[in-house]
């Protein structure tokens, strides 16, 4: 074997020459190249092959050329091969695959064009290469030499191995592609074969399988292929194909070629059980236990078998046969018949289908039994002359009926009828409930069973109880008189016939076994006899049973009356008749027992000889109060027969309907003053026709009593002591029969308010200054307990709160009174409880005007005050000084008053400029007003509005007039926090002064202060007010 060039490029761009030779075992390892070309042609090569990261080139002529670390990856991308020949590049597109024979496509590169990025991989004919200029070292090739070329030129190239390539002359070897990898024909399989390879173009190929051939011809690529379509086939088997190649010089070439498996055959498939077509179907029995179908088939082959949808999958056995099983719920129960079809595959994957019918017979045969003797009872008289069951059923099944041991069988006649005869020796005479069984199977072998309960009752009896007609078998007058009851015993469910003195009556007996006949009252003749009960019993089955027994009959009772005379003369009881005892008489059959009852006391007395009788009920057995008392008297004969007689008597012991009024006096059981004015009312009710009279205190009138038993009496109000005290009343009522009866109560008179006052001072000095305005005024005082207090102050209405001791206090909040200097009277109004009213009044001071100091002119000395005076001589004054951080001083200072000049303060030491004054008046009252003089030029809010020391001072004035170009913000908080009382800043200054106000609004109205004109503003919403001079810039 010669050798074969080969040149790689790294991801740098540099390139390395070489070759591959029986020395180095043909061999290279590539892992850091990233392109490898190969001085070989697509004919010179018959496969390549991936094993693990190495790329293994196999040659026509059988050798290998190993490509080491062509897997590594590297990070410039993947790899590429090139195979170059004779001036010209094939680009190789392998397949991606993991490990084995990879599929391969070429593309031709072009390289034709000056400085080709290729021009270093493409390898020349051997008279073509250009002078060699140096060699090039190729250390990651392990010493194996290169060449390289000038400019464009490229590799010389190597000798070819074997023939082929690089213009040797040598014949080209054919070879067959995936000669090892089998062919697989038939089933699932591709049904044409194609075999490949490659040769000498124009080279004649020979392709043999089992005799049959298909010749071809090498294309000028040097590739061929031949295909066997399906009818082209040799019979099944497995063929080795032969490849016979002759080349254009008359070379022939033998190659072995792969093997072909052919398999076109259908399985066959039969069936030989379970189907129609086998005589076979499905019955209750099979169905229970899984249908089976069965047949033979191809061993190995898979059968598939379908009935109305559900699938069952078995193999053929070695044996050849197959069956699969529906277990009970897979099909459907019932009477039809369903397509099965029967799918075979071999393992070639030819299938075959044929088709067969499936009978479904589960059904069970039914069998109905009619009602034995028409009711399922058998009675005496039908057992003696035998039963016949009778029912229906299925035509031609067999029917089985077993009952008390004995059993018959019969055939259902062609219209479904059957019956069968037990004869009366089958059926045991008694009462008792018998179950008959009937069997019955069909053609198909289903079977079924039902069970039918007949009664059997040859059996009756009756009986009558003793001691009828109360107990004692002797029926009186009461007992005839309503419904009279004959009761016995016998068989539930029976009807009965009951017989006395010729007139009957029906019964039934009841579950427990009783019976009773009912007598309506009147029904059976009066009078005193003795008679014969007759009883006939007839049971559900139509057995009889008769009963008798005796019955006296007595209805006769004897006599008793009341006397005539009224009782108590009139028929009235009063209380005092009551008390006195009460007599009742009459007459009765002599010597018999009277039973007398007046409401519900009785007595018991025996009538004389002459049939006369009379008691006496004592005042305990006569009830108090007004009703109508029943009189009765009775006697009982030894028969129990009985005879009353009755009458009333009316019980008045009470004054009837004797009341006051439901309603409270003068609605609320209270008299107050208005009230006792205009007279009291007193009403109430009483027993029609009665007299009232009525004392309330100390007074007593008569009341007037309507018709209806209505009363009503007046007081006068000189009837009626004034004052707070309880007034007792008595009612006396006397009615027609003479009873009397009283009513005691009492009503409450109330006609002052108690302990009304005012507190005398309502402060310590009873002056309300402005402080004590602004902080809410409270006025207290006492009253009666559970009064309502109103308070009016200057028209302005407030309600007190009362205590439970009496102690009422009201506040009028700031705001609520206005300010001032004036005197204002409390006008207090209490309401009691009883509605008594009362009214008292007080006076107090109301000063909540001072004076606001009013700077009217300052002395300096150079930049220092040495004095100030005011306008003002009435008030007292307090001078201080206030510093930028805070600090209020007391500075020591002369105060003098004149008339015309006002008030001086000259000081004894002088203020240093930038400190602030505060001049601040009081009155008597403790009201007071304070005045910030600005003596600092360019002031600002730091040292003067903002300023801390201000907040002990109630300041309603600002002078700027002192200090130039001062520049103030105001806002509504600071407004109210620095003028205290009054919510009202005063602001003196001139046009080169500013204030920068938030929220002000200008009002429009003015004020005149000292003959200059003042702008009125509103800031905020919580009632500031503004007074600024109008020289001064106000910015809003």
């Amino acid at each position: 074997m010669g050798s074969v060039g080969f040149a790689v490029r790294d991801s740098a761009g540099t390139v390395r020459y070489s070759n591959l030779t029986e020395a180095n075992s043909y061999e290279a390892y590539v892992g850091l190249s990233k392109d490898i070309s190969l001085n070989l042609s697509a004919s010179d090569i018959s496969a390549y092959k991936r094993v693990g990261n190495d790329l293994h080139v196999v040659l026509a002529n059988g050798e290998t050329l190993v490509l080491k670390g062509y897997y590594v990856e590297i990070q410039a991308g993947e790899k590429q091969l090139y195979l170059s020949e004779n001036g010209q590049l094939m680009e190789v597109e392998l397949e991606d695959a993991a490990s084995g024979v990879l599929d391969a496509d070429y593309a031709s590169v072009a390289v034709g064009e000056k400085w080709s990025a290729y021009d270093q991989l493409v390898f020349l004919d051997v008279e073509r290469v250009e002078p060699v200029v140096a060699p090039l070292i190729a250390p990651a090739l392990s010493g194996l030499g290169a060449a390289v070329g000038i400019g464009g030129a490229a590799v010389v190239g190597s000798t070819i191995l074997g023939g082929g390539g690089g213009g040797s002359g040598q014949p080209v070897t054919p070879t067959v592609d995936d000669a090892d990898l089998d062919r697989i024909v038939g089933g699932t399989a591709d049904a044409d074969v194609t075999i490949t390879g490659t040769g000498a173009p124009g080279s004649e190929v020979t392709v043999d399988i089992g005799g049959q051939t298909v010749t071809t011809t090498v294309a000028d690529d040097g590739t061929w292929s031949a295909t066997f379509a399906q009818g082209d086939m040799p019979a099944d088997g497995v063929y080795a194909a032969v490849v016979t190649v002759v080349d254009p010089q008359g070379n022939s070439f033998t190659l072995d070629g792969p093997s072909v498996d052919i398999d076109l055959t259908a399985p066959v498939i039969d069936v030989q059980d379970g189907t129609q077509s086998t005589g076979d179907l499905v019955n209750g029995d099979d169905y229970s236990a899984g249908a089976v179908i069965s047949g033979t088939g191809e061993a190995g082959a898979t059968v598939e078998v379908s009935i109305a949808g559900v699938t069952q999958t078995t193999t053929v056995g070695d044996d050849g046969t197959w069956s699969v099983t529906y277990a009970a719920g897979e099909l459907a129960e019932g009477e039809y018949s369903s397509e099965v079809t029967i799918t075979t595959t071999d393992a070639r994957g030819n299938v075959t289908v044929v088709s067969d019918t499936l009978v479904v017979d589960t059904v069970a045969p039914a069998a109905a039994v009619q009602a034995v003797e028409t009711d399922d009872v058998i009675n005496a008289a039908e057992r003696s002359d035998g039963v016949t069951i009778n029912g229906t059923g299925e035509p031609g099944a067999t029917v089985s009926v077993e009952l008390q041991g004995a059993t018959y069988s019969t055939t259902v006649a062609d219209d479904g009828s059957w019956s069968v005869n037990f004869a009366a020796g089958d059926i045991p005479s008694g009462t008792y409930e018998s179950t008959m069984t009937i069997t019955t199977t069909d053609a198909a072998g289903n079977s079924a069973s039902s069970s039918h309960t007949v009664q059997v009752d040859t059996e009756n009896a009756v009986a009558i109880a003793s001691g009828q007609a109360g107990g004692d078998d002797i029926l009186n007058a009461a007992e005839a008189g309503s419904a009279v009851a004959i009761t016995g015993t016998g068989e539930p469910g029976s009807s009965v016939e009951v017989t006395v003195a010729g007139v009957t009556r029906s019964a039934t007996v009841d579950d427990n076994g009783n019976w009773s006949a009912v007598f309506e009252a009147g029904s059976l003749p009066a009078g005193e006899y003795d008679t014969t009960v007759s009883v006939v019993s007839t049971d559900a089955a139509g057995n009889t049973a008769t009963a008798s027994s005796s019955l006296r009959v007595d209805t006769i009772a004897g006599q008793v009356a009341l006397s005539s005379q009224p009782i108590e003369i009139d028929d009235t009881i009063n209380a005092v008749e009551r008390d006195g005892g009460v007599d009742i008489s009459g007459t009765a059959t002599p010597g018999m027992t009277v039973t007398v009852g007046l409401g519900t006391a009785t007595q018991q007395v025996v009538s004389d000889a002459a049939g006369n009788w009379s008691v006496t009920f004592a005042a305990a057995d006569v009830p108090t109060g007004n009703a109508t008392l029943p009189v009765t008297a009775s006697i009982t004969d030894a028969a129990g027969n009985s005879a009353s007689a009755s009458d009333t008597v009316n019980l008045d012991t009470l004054v009837e309907n004797f009341a006051t009024s439901g309603a409270l006096i003068e609605g609320d059981d209270v008299i107050n003053a208005g009230e006792r004015a205009d007279g009291v009312t007193l009403t109430g009710t009483v027993e029609p026709g009665s007299t009232v009279s009525v004392q309330m205190g100390a007074v007593t009138h008569a009341a007037t009593v309507d018709g209806a038993g209505n009363w009503s009496v007046d007081f006068a109000a000189t009837d009626i002591p004034t004052g707070t005290y309880n007034a007792p009343i008595t009612v006396t009522a006397t009615d027609a029969a003479g009873n009397v009866s009283v009513l005691n109560d009492s009503v409450a008179v109330d006609t002052d308010v108690d302990n009304l006052a005012i507190a005398t001072d309502q402060t310590a000095d009873d002056i309300i200054n402005a402080a004590e305005l602004a902080a809410g005024v409270t006025l207290t005082g006492t009253v009666e307990p559970g009064a309502v207090v109103q308070v009016t102050v200057e028209g302005v209405t407030q309600t007190a709160d009362v205590d439970v001791n009496g102690n009422w206090s009201v506040t009028y909040a700031a705001g609520s009174l206005p300010e001032g200097t004036y005197e204002a009277t409390a006008t207090v109004s209490a309401t009691d409880l009883a509605g008594n009213t009362e009214t008292l009044q007080d006076t107090f001071q109301v000063d909540t005007e001072v004076d606001t100091p009013d700077v009217d002119s300052v002395t300096f000395s150079g930049q220092d005050v040495r004095r100030f005076s005011t306008e003002n001589s009435a008030d007292d004054y307090l001078v201080n000084t206030l510093e930028s951080n805070g600090a209020v001083g007391d500075p020591n200072y002369v105060q003098t008053s004149d008339p015309v000049f006002g008030t001086e303060f000259t000081f004894a030491s002088p203020v240093s400029d930038g400190t602030h004054l505060v001049i601040s008046s009081s009155d008597a009252a403790g009201n007071s007003s304070g005045t910030l003089l600005v003596l600092e030029d360019n002031a600002t809010n730091a040292g003067t509005v903002e300023n801390t020391g201000l907040a002990g001072f109630d300041i309603s004035a600002l002078n700027l007039e002192y200090a130039e170009d001062t520049d103030l913000s105001l806002s509504e908080a600071q407004i109210l926090a620095m003028s205290g009382t009054s919510d009202e800043l005063t602001v003196h200054g001139g046009a080169d002064d500013t204030l920068n106000v938030s929220g002000a609004i200008k009002t429009g109205d003015t004020r005149d202060i000292d003959g200059q004109t003042y702008d009125v503003y509103t800031v905020g919403d919580s009632g500031a007010t503004l007074i600024v001079e109008q020289d001064i810039n106000v910015i809003i």
